[in-house]
């Protein structure tokens, strides 16, 4: 996991070869910040909402700018429709 820029990380899974277990992996990470408070003081807690896009791929000829293209764009429709939602790209479509 990494920080591209102000708000934004990106996260690579290798080696995981079922889709269902990544999208159980994406989900479940969701569920946990969705599900712990964040403490900004000794009076105030928050709990983090968040948009996200990812792919799954096995291509192997798709560089690394494409498949970060691909998860962006499912990302940015996510994010029309506010905060606490994650989008998977999948042949062309977001889902």
């Amino acid at each position: 996991m990494a920080r591209r820029s102000d708000d934004e990380f990106s996260m690579c899974i290798f080696g995981c070869r079922e889709k269902a277990k990544i999208n159980g992996l994406v989900h479940e990470l969701e569920r946990f910040v969705s599900q712990n408070t964040v403490r900004l003081s000794d009076e105030e807690e928050t709990v983090i909402k968040f948009s996200g896009g990812y792919i799954v791929t096995d291509n192997l000829s798709e560089t690394l700018e494409e498949l970060m293209k691909k998860a962006d764009e499912a990302l940015y429709i996510r994010k029309k429709g506010g905060k606490g939602s994650i989008g998977e790209y999948c042949n062309g479509s977001i889902t």
